[in-house]
């Protein structure tokens, strides 16, 4: 969860925003590390950004299989955290809360994993609250997790195709996540 100021900007590289992204920005915001992207000198005193670690493949989704678990347990300092962001989005995405656990359980990572889904859950709360919104049906909703996990996981010159006033709402949710303070762990 964003700590500092600094953490709650976007990389000025990718776009992306720093909690997430562990980017680092100077506190003037426009110099810094991205992990993910870097800028490279072209002719004529022009720069442009190439790549980064990762590279996309197109897949069947029968071809996907569950990893292998990383972790024999949740543990009990992040249990109640687990348990809120099922409650509030993860039962949009898995039937039951022992399939949402032992998708963390097979996170590398599971701490950042759930940080993550924290913040999603917040700002989900957050979007309905400021749009006076009741709970509407499962499919809008889950329209409304992926937003929110795009709008993570996409930095904003990869926004074609989405509403750009909708997708920087998103952004703003997710930067003012509205988590209960008996759930954060840190």
């Amino acid at each position: 969860m964003p700590a500092t100021k600094s953490q709650k900007r976007d990389c000025p590289i990718c776009h992306r925003p720093c909690w997430i992204s562990g980017c680092r920005v100077s506190p003037d915001g426009k110099s810094g590390f991205c992990k993910s992207k870097k800028r490279v000198k072209v002719p004529g005193g022009k720069t442009r950004i190439e790549g980064g670690p990762w590279e996309l493949k197109m897949m069947p989704a029968a071809d996907l299989k569950d990893g292998p678990l990383q972790h024999q347990n949740i543990p009990e300092r992040l249990s109640k955290a687990v348990g809120w962001t099922y409650e509030i989005v993860g039962h949009y995405i898995w039937p039951t809360l022992e399939q949402w656990e032992l998708g963390f359980m097979r996170d590398f990572h599971m701490e950042r994993e759930i940080v993550l889904w924290m913040m999603i859950a917040g700002a989900f709360l957050r979007y309905h609250r400021i749009r006076h919104l009741p709970q509407r049906s499962d499919e809008e909703e889950k329209q409304l997790v992926g937003g929110l996990l795009q709008a993570i996981q996409i930095g904003d010159d990869e926004t074609e195709g989405a509403s750009i006033p909708e997708f920087s709402f998103l952004r703003e949710c997710l930067r003012d996540a509205e988590i209960p303070a008996e759930y954060k762990f840190r």
